[in-house]
Protein backbone atom coordinates (compact mmCIF):
# COMPACT_ATOMS: atom_id res chain seq x y z
CA UNK A 1 0.00 0.00 0.00
CA UNK A 2 1.28 3.48 -0.85
CA UNK A 3 2.48 5.76 1.93
CA UNK A 4 1.00 9.22 1.44
CA UNK A 5 2.27 10.66 4.74
CA UNK A 6 4.69 13.05 2.95
CA UNK A 7 1.89 14.29 0.71
CA UNK A 8 -0.36 14.81 3.72
CA UNK A 9 2.47 16.62 5.52
CA UNK A 10 2.95 18.97 2.55
CA UNK A 11 -0.79 19.64 2.45
CA UNK A 12 -0.88 20.38 6.18
CA UNK A 13 2.27 22.51 6.32
CA UNK A 14 2.31 24.32 2.97
CA UNK A 15 -1.03 24.31 1.12
CA UNK A 16 0.26 26.70 -1.56
CA UNK A 17 3.21 24.44 -2.36
CA UNK A 18 0.84 21.45 -2.40
CA UNK A 19 -1.40 23.26 -4.90
CA UNK A 20 1.62 24.15 -7.07
CA UNK A 21 2.68 20.49 -7.05
CA UNK A 22 -0.79 19.37 -8.16
CA UNK A 23 -0.83 21.95 -10.97
CA UNK A 24 2.60 20.77 -12.14
CA UNK A 25 1.48 17.14 -12.14
CA UNK A 26 -1.70 18.04 -14.03
CA UNK A 27 0.39 19.45 -16.91
CA UNK A 28 1.75 16.01 -17.72
CA UNK A 29 -1.42 14.04 -16.99
CA UNK A 30 -3.38 12.61 -19.90
CA UNK A 31 -7.05 11.98 -19.15
CA UNK A 32 -8.62 9.94 -21.95
CA UNK A 33 -12.19 10.47 -23.01
CA UNK A 34 -14.64 7.58 -23.22
CA UNK A 35 -13.86 6.68 -26.84
CA UNK A 36 -10.08 6.71 -26.31
CA UNK A 37 -10.21 4.19 -23.46
CA UNK A 38 -10.72 1.08 -25.65
CA UNK A 39 -7.55 2.01 -27.59
CA UNK A 40 -5.54 2.31 -24.39
CA UNK A 41 -7.00 -0.87 -22.88
CA UNK A 42 -6.54 -3.03 -25.98
CA UNK A 43 -3.73 -5.58 -25.81
CA UNK A 44 -3.73 -6.05 -29.59
CA UNK A 45 -0.31 -6.09 -31.23
CA UNK A 46 -1.48 -3.70 -33.94
CA UNK A 47 -3.88 -0.89 -33.16
CA UNK A 48 -5.23 0.82 -36.25
CA UNK A 49 -7.35 3.82 -35.38
CA UNK A 50 -9.57 5.48 -37.97
CA UNK A 51 -11.34 8.44 -36.38
CA UNK A 52 -12.28 11.95 -37.34
CA UNK A 53 -10.38 15.13 -36.69
CA UNK A 54 -10.06 16.34 -33.12
CA UNK A 55 -10.61 12.82 -31.74
CA UNK A 56 -7.21 12.86 -30.05
CA UNK A 57 -5.50 10.06 -31.97
CA UNK A 58 -2.06 11.66 -31.76
CA UNK A 59 -2.52 12.63 -28.13
CA UNK A 60 -3.52 9.05 -27.31
CA UNK A 61 -0.53 7.72 -29.24
CA UNK A 62 1.76 10.10 -27.35
CA UNK A 63 0.38 8.74 -24.09
CA UNK A 64 1.09 5.17 -25.24
CA UNK A 65 4.65 6.13 -26.22
CA UNK A 66 5.40 7.80 -22.88
CA UNK A 67 3.84 4.89 -20.99
CA UNK A 68 6.05 2.43 -22.91
CA UNK A 69 9.11 4.61 -22.26
CA UNK A 70 8.55 4.20 -18.52
CA UNK A 71 9.63 0.57 -18.95
CA UNK A 72 13.44 0.16 -18.92
CA UNK A 73 15.43 -0.10 -22.16
CA UNK A 74 12.58 0.34 -24.65
CA UNK A 75 12.99 1.58 -28.23
CA UNK A 76 10.00 3.63 -29.38
CA UNK A 77 9.58 5.27 -32.76
CA UNK A 78 7.24 8.07 -33.73
CA UNK A 79 6.88 8.11 -37.51
CA UNK A 80 4.95 10.58 -39.63
CA UNK A 81 4.60 11.33 -43.33
CA UNK A 82 6.45 14.68 -42.97
CA UNK A 83 8.59 16.36 -40.35
CA UNK A 84 5.78 18.87 -39.86
CA UNK A 85 3.52 16.05 -38.64
CA UNK A 86 6.36 14.52 -36.60
CA UNK A 87 6.90 17.87 -34.85
CA UNK A 88 3.31 17.83 -33.58
CA UNK A 89 3.82 14.37 -32.11
CA UNK A 90 7.09 15.51 -30.51
CA UNK A 91 5.31 18.41 -28.82
CA UNK A 92 2.53 16.11 -27.54
CA UNK A 93 5.05 13.68 -26.11
CA UNK A 94 7.07 16.44 -24.44
CA UNK A 95 3.89 17.75 -22.81
CA UNK A 96 3.35 14.36 -21.15
CA UNK A 97 6.90 13.77 -19.88
CA UNK A 98 7.47 14.80 -16.28
CA UNK A 99 10.61 16.74 -15.39
CA UNK A 100 13.71 14.82 -14.43
CA UNK A 101 13.23 11.62 -16.44
CA UNK A 102 15.30 12.57 -19.52
CA UNK A 103 19.09 12.34 -19.63
CA UNK A 104 19.31 15.78 -21.29
CA UNK A 105 17.12 18.74 -22.17
CA UNK A 106 14.93 18.09 -25.23
CA UNK A 107 15.97 19.88 -28.40
CA UNK A 108 13.68 22.59 -29.76
CA UNK A 109 11.08 21.67 -32.38
CA UNK A 110 13.06 23.65 -34.96
CA UNK A 111 15.60 20.80 -34.97
CA UNK A 112 13.24 18.93 -37.29
CA UNK A 113 13.54 21.69 -39.88
CA UNK A 114 17.12 20.67 -40.65
CA UNK A 115 16.13 17.03 -41.10
CA UNK A 116 18.23 16.05 -38.07
CA UNK A 117 17.41 12.92 -36.19
CA UNK A 118 15.73 13.73 -32.88
CA UNK A 119 15.92 11.32 -29.95
CA UNK A 120 14.61 11.58 -26.41
CA UNK A 121 16.74 9.51 -24.05
CA UNK A 122 15.32 8.45 -20.71
CA UNK A 123 17.36 7.80 -17.57
CA UNK A 124 16.02 4.22 -17.49
CA UNK A 125 17.63 3.46 -20.88
CA UNK A 126 14.50 3.90 -23.01
CA UNK A 127 14.52 6.05 -26.15
CA UNK A 128 11.90 7.70 -28.31
CA UNK A 129 13.12 8.41 -31.84
CA UNK A 130 11.29 10.59 -34.34
CA UNK A 131 11.32 9.70 -38.04
CA UNK A 132 9.74 11.01 -41.21
CA UNK A 133 8.59 8.92 -44.16
CA UNK A 134 10.30 11.60 -46.27
CA UNK A 135 13.56 9.89 -45.26
CA UNK A 136 12.63 6.24 -44.73
CA UNK A 137 16.24 5.09 -45.02
CA UNK A 138 16.71 6.31 -41.44
CA UNK A 139 14.28 3.62 -40.30
CA UNK A 140 16.12 0.62 -41.72
CA UNK A 141 17.54 -2.21 -39.64
CA UNK A 142 16.45 -1.34 -36.12
CA UNK A 143 14.24 -3.40 -33.83
CA UNK A 144 11.60 -1.44 -31.96
CA UNK A 145 9.35 -2.19 -29.02
CA UNK A 146 6.65 0.28 -30.10
CA UNK A 147 6.12 2.15 -33.35
CA UNK A 148 3.58 4.93 -33.72
CA UNK A 149 2.64 5.55 -37.36
CA UNK A 150 0.98 8.96 -37.17
CA UNK A 151 -1.15 9.68 -40.26
CA UNK A 152 -0.17 6.29 -41.72
CA UNK A 153 -2.87 6.52 -44.39
CA UNK A 154 -0.90 9.17 -46.26
CA UNK A 155 2.48 7.40 -46.02
CA UNK A 156 3.75 5.15 -48.80
CA UNK A 157 2.64 1.56 -48.16
CA UNK A 158 6.23 0.30 -48.11
CA UNK A 159 6.82 2.19 -44.85
CA UNK A 160 4.37 -0.10 -43.07
CA UNK A 161 5.57 -3.33 -44.68
CA UNK A 162 9.31 -2.70 -44.39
Amino acid sequence: MADFSRVQELLDNDPEQFRALLLELRKTQFVPHTNQRPILESDARFKVVNCGRRFGKSLTAAHLAVKKAREPNQMIWWCGPTYRVVKRGYAMILAQIPEGVLTHEPVPETSFDSGRSVVLRFKNGSRIEFHSAERPEGMLGAAVDLAIMDEAAIMPGRIWYQ
